[in-house]
């Protein structure tokens, strides 16, 4: 995950108000913690009522592995697959890594998929091990045994600016409005300093909307948090279609993660739009190279 140095400390004094949305761009000093896409399918239902399970996933773990070692050698068993499969549907037991804890990773358990990245992030390499982690998917998933239907797929990123209540210039709530164009309220008649409407000691909000294209919804999630020990403002992006809107061939899914990176792209650059995407401009580093290739948020 991202460190301390990948999240900029942000003190906004004014209303930080722009209606141009900027284009795609690099960030030097970019806010992503994660990036990931999800496939998930479906399950059967068990031998003990209300337990579920995925019947081909023992064939398919190893027939994936195969189809992707050359990208993703190193394998971690995680400690939930000492549980029987039947009670883990839909979550992750194994990982495969490029090299032992290094970014991007690619996840599978029963009925799910995931692939993810940190730091490496650059849409023009991400998209393509998106692909071949699909096409595995197809390959090796031994339909034989039970076919494989998809029935929600999501696309997710989750960023990060540091942001300390206790030392910042405005409440947390005011930061919110100004520097990430997202408005929370309550009245402040139920204080009785009405200042204290704009300073919550906690922050957990999510909000979803429907989305065109790709037919699913967008969902975005804002709270408070710590990152690397560092007091932060979080937020993800999901883009996430279910049913008959999941793509069910190749060429469906390149139409749909383009669709989802798009609407995703157009979200992110809205919210920070302004003195905020300022900051992610900026060279964390005094030292590099002003020609150096940095890598991009999207």
């Amino acid at each position: 995950m991202a460190s301390a140095a990948n999240l900029v400390f942000y003190r906004c004094t004014a209303v930080d108000l722009t209606d141009k949305i900027p284009e795609r761009h690099p960030l030097p000093a970019k806010p992503l913690i994660e990036a990931m896409l999800e496939l998930r399918w479906d399950l059967a239902e068990g031998a003990q009522q209300g337990l579920t399970v995925d019947p081909g996933f023992r064939f398919f773990m190893g027939r994936y592995y195969d189809r992707v070692r050359a990208q993703y050698p190193h394998v971690q068993d995680l400690p939930v697959s000492e549980v029987p499969e039947n009670f883990t549907g839909h979550v992750v037991r194994h990982q495969f890594w490029t090299r032992k804890k290094e970014w991007p990773v690619t996840q599978i358990g029963p009925g799910i998929l995931t692939v993810n990245e940190t730091d490496g992030y650059l849409w023009d390499t991400f998209r393509p091990r998106l692909i071949a982690s699909f096409k595995a998917l197809f390959d090796s998933y031994p339909t034989e045994i039970t076919p494989l239907r998809l029935n929600q797929i999501t696309l997710r990123y989750i960023d990060a600016v540091a942001f300390d209540p206790e030392n910042s210039d405005v409440p947390i709530l005011n930061f919110l409005r100004e520097s990430l164009h997202t408005t929370v309220a309550v009245d402040p008649q139920l204080f009785s300093d009405p200042k204290e409407a704009e300073s919550p000691l906690g922050l957990n909000v999510s909000l979803t909307y429907r989305t065109k294209k790709p037919s699913g919804v967008v969902v975005l999630s804002l709270g408070n948090g710590v990152k690397a020990d560092v007091p932060s403002i979080i937020w993800e992006t999901k883009v996430v279609s279910s049913g008959e809107n999941v793509p069910i061939d190749l060429q469906g899914f390149e139409a749909w993660l383009d669709d989802a990176h798009t609407v995703s792209d157009k979200w992110f650059f809205t919210l920070i739009r302004g003195r905020l995407l300022e900051s992610f401009e900026e060279n964390p580093d005094a030292k590099q190279d002003a020609n150096s290739d940095f890598q991009s948020r999207t």
